[in-house]
């Protein structure tokens, strides 16, 4: 692993990323998530920040800080990532943005700036991708929005409450003149619980200017059915700009909910499994440790190609044991493989 490290602090993170992105092209050219799609349309990614490590002394230029009232100054390391998520529980990285001062000294950065940049660095990479942007509250401001509807880009956005109370006034107004469709549904996880989803939303836009915004709220009720009591109940208000209507509501419903896909089976994941996110595998070189974190990205990406396709991959080769035998006969020819002859083979479209 010394070798490793040397290699990794010397090499461009550039230079990892492009492979991470172009294995997921080679993933979007075979149409391995095209049945996951929003109305056949739009692949859904999730966009969220975090912070990965933490250190009691500067670790390298241009590493974020934080000073306590006690004068303790900590310096830690956080980045913006923009997942693909699916019903399935695929979650796999297309992009990171990380966080650092940005004058080399005192100036912080911040979630909202990294974002923008992210942005455009996803349009960068997957320029022709219909992407439908899944987002926390935190990022329901207008200059993002602008910037994905420029890019073509459809969103939808957690609405916290205490926020936009001009939104919410328009609102209520539209419930006073019926503008408000509801739609009631139930779902059966088990044959003891019984979840109950109430779906309301705007069909028409709320008008923030120069984007139209609707609005969507759905409430679930998780229900025992052997005891006929209410176990759960939760809330979730989110603004889009795709019109709603009753054939579109469940579905653009179901599709901000995938937004907490991004840190269960994104960023809880990596932290808490063997994959071990917040292990420093290098303490003083930025370019390393953005370098190490790609690789951890792609192999989660292969880990859970095989892991989502054990039962085929198991007939073909046996056993899993024996997948990860022939990746690593695989990765010994890599020296004198040439990625322009896999490029002409492939008409990457994205």
């Amino acid at each position: 692993m010394d070798t490793v490290d040397a290699v990794l602090e010397r090499i461009s993170p550039d230079n990892l990323a492009s492979i991470q992105t172009y294995l997921v092209k080679i993933l979007l050219h075979k149409r391995v998530f095209h049945k996951f799609r929003m109305s056949s349309k739009y692949f859904v990614i999730t966009i969220d920040g975090t912070g990965a490590f933490k250190f009691d002394k500067q670790p390298y230029e241009n590493c974020p800080h934080k000073t306590s009232r006690n004068a303790k100054t900590t310096y830690t390391q956080s980045f913006v990532e923009a997942k693909l998520v699916c019903p399935n529980s695929f979650c796999i990285s297309l992009a990171t943005e990380w966080m650092t001062n940005e004058d080399g000294q005192v100036k912080q950065d911040c979630e909202y700036k990294a974002t923008l940049r992210l942005l455009d660095n996803l349009k960068t990479r997957f320029a022709r991708l219909p992407m439908c942007i899944v987002m926390d509250g935190l990022f329901f401001k207008k200059p993002i929005m602008n910037n994905i509807k420029s890019k073509q880009w459809e969103f939808i956005i957690v609405w916290k409450d205490k926020t936009r109370y001009d939104l919410q006034d328009k609102v209520v107004k539209q419930k006073a003149k019926d503008g408000i469709e509801e739609l009631q549904y139930n779902k059966f996880p088990s044959k003891y619980i019984r979840n109950e989803y109430a779906v309301e939303w705007s069909s028409k836009s709320l008008v923030d200017k120069t984007i139209d915004l609707y609005y969507l709220r759905g409430d679930k009720i998780k229900i025992s059915t052997k005891q006929g009591v209410e176990m759960s109940y939760t809330k979730f208000i989110y603004i889009t700009s795709i019109p709603i209507d009753r054939s579109t509501a469940k579905e653009i419903f179901n599709t901000g909910r995938r937004r907490w896909m991004i840190e269960k089976e994104g960023f809880n994941y990596q932290k808490n499994s063997e994959l071990n996110l917040h292990h420093k595998m290098n303490r003083h070189n930025i370019k390393a440790i953005k370098s190490y974190y790609t690789c951890l990205q792609i192999a989660h990406l292969i880990s859970q190609l095989v892991v989502l396709a054990k039962q085929s991959i198991a007939r073909t080769f046996g056993s899993l044991k024996e997948v990860w035998s022939v990746l690593l006969n695989i990765l010994k020819l890599c020296s004198d493989y040439e990625p322009i002859a896999l490029k002409s083979r492939y008409n990457l479209r994205y």
